[in-house]
């Protein structure tokens, strides 16, 4: 029994293969109009070119070797009011920064910017670290930054200016302040020398432990800052 024979089968996709051209990728191809989507096609290529463009730019103003780079912060950073911030030009960490940032690819602008987020972080940590260090001194009661200054008085005279800078770093709570004056007392009383504990005569006082006790917080550091402020 003979057959008919008719045009060979295509599958909807090989049909959809036979009309796409072959440059095409198949995401921008229409297969229902058989057409090519246009406006996805437009839109790929202008944000490639885009991508590309700024690939340009910041290889034009990378610098030729990571110690191009300035450790200078954005134009529109700003520190706090009376703070300022600089980097020390041998810190290691600018050093692998600079290394890094070569690496990557960031254009001089790109790199003071990462800079700067940098920054804000060190002066906002360094804040909270004040912060807490102040509450604590606070607990040394009214004359607390009295007797601060002359466990530092005391350390200058004994150890010297250098050796007294690292010792002050040291000075975070009232327990280590407490353990420093009783270590001076000690020392005093092997015959050395006098120490006074609250650094000022008690005279000097302006509120009584009373009413210190009754301070806020804040009332409190305020209080401190214009003591020492007198007494420089």
């Amino acid at each position: 029994m003979a057959t008919g024979s008719g045009p060979p089968s295509t599958t909807p996709s090989q049909t959809q293969e036979a009309n796409r051209p072959d440059w095409l990728p198949e995401s921008y191809w229409d297969a229902q109009t058989k057409s090519i989507r246009g406006p996805e096609l437009r839109a790929q290529f202008d944000q490639l070119s885009k991508e590309k463009a700024e690939r340009d730019i910041r290889a034009a103003t990378r610098p030729n070797l990571p110690d191009g780079y300035k450790a200078d912060l954005p134009p529109d950073w700003h520190p706090p009011e009376g703070l300022e911030y600089k980097f020390k030009t041998d810190d290691p960490l600018l050093l692998h920064a600079r290394t890094w940032a070569h690496k990557v690819g960031l254009s001089q602008e790109e790199f003071s910017q990462a800079l700067g987020l940098y920054a804000s972080a060190q002066i906002g940590m360094n804040q909270e670290i004040q912060k807490a260090r102040e509450a604590e001194i606070l607990k040394l009661g009214t004359n607390a930054t009295a007797r601060v200054d002359s466990v530092l008085t005391w350390l200058k005279a004994t150890v010297g200016e250098d050796a007294t800078k690292h010792l002050s770093q040291m000075m975070v709570t009232a327990d280590i302040v407490g353990g420093f004056e009783r270590l001076i007392n000690r020392f005093a009383n092997q015959g050395v020398g006098s120490f006074n504990r609250t650094g000022q005569d008690m005279a000097a006082r302006t509120i009584s432990d009373e009413e210190w006790d009754k301070m806020s917080y804040h009332q409190k550091a305020t209080y401190q800052r214009e003591y020492a402020s007198r007494q420089r």
